[in-house]
């Protein structure tokens, strides 16, 4: 039976068995869907997931199992910032652990700044805008990815400058992220880059682009800067 059958059954448990699979696309994609149907209170479906997160050997592994985390939600992404950095499971204010997730945005290991991107994407906290416009400049490609991505949910203007400079990356998942986020911001200055974008050579870009600026409120064209 495929991946795909036992995400739609629920079964979580054959799912999990999968991340132990030989192939990496295998794990990959249990990760995956493990995230779509994992809850928070299904423990053997969070540890599964914390282990891939903390051990696979293939990074874009690591990266799914991060995502899957973060779906199924804060307690389980808080579980792995513990077992990542050895911190205790206290409840703390909000804006503590933003404090805490922007922290870890400067750490060693790429997955856990993926997870800090990741959850300060998630939380209705201003402080933590800066922090991932910072990480845009990672090094790590999955990591700027989630940082381009949790700039999206702010649509904050100030994220406009960091976000441009991302429409020329290396990486088109990360280009793409970026593209997204501009055309969610929708400002004057983020839509602008945009129009450049209608004749890039990635389809996917091209259709972000068309469809932001599509979507303008302006009436007018909006005038590259």
């Amino acid at each position: 039976m495929s991946l795909y059958q036992h995400a739609r059954d629920g079964n979580a448990e054959r799912l999990r068995d999968a991340l132990g699979s030989d192939s990496a696309a295998v794990r990959r994609r249990a990760a995956e869907f493990l995230g779509e149907i994992g809850e928070e209170g299904d423990q053997p479906t969070v540890d599964g997931l914390l282990r891939a997160a903390t051990t696979d050997d293939d990074p874009e592994v690591r990266g799914a199992a991060v995502d899957a985390l973060d779906e199924i939600g804060e307690a389980a992404l808080e579980q792995l910032l513990e077992e990542l950095t050895g911190g205790g499971g206290d409840s703390e204010a909000e804006w503590v652990t933003a404090r805490k997730f922007a922290r870890a945005l400067e750490a060693d290991r790429p997955e856990l700044r993926m997870a800090a991107a990741n959850a300060l994407g998630r939380l209705d906290d201003a402080s933590g805008l800066q922090p991932l416009v910072g990480a845009l400049d990672d090094e790590d490609p999955r990591v700027r990815l989630r940082a381009a991505q949790a700039c999206g949910t702010f649509a904050d203007a100030r994220a406009v400058p960091g976000l441009r400079e991302r429409l020329d990356d290396e990486e088109p998942r990360v280009r793409r992220a970026a593209a997204n986020a501009l055309g969610t911001i929708g400002t004057d200055q983020a839509l602008s880059p945009l129009l450049d974008l209608l004749d890039d050579g990635d389809e996917s870009i091209r259709r972000i682009a068309a469809g932001a600026l599509g979507k303008a409120s302006t009436p007018e064209p909006v005038e590259p800067l």
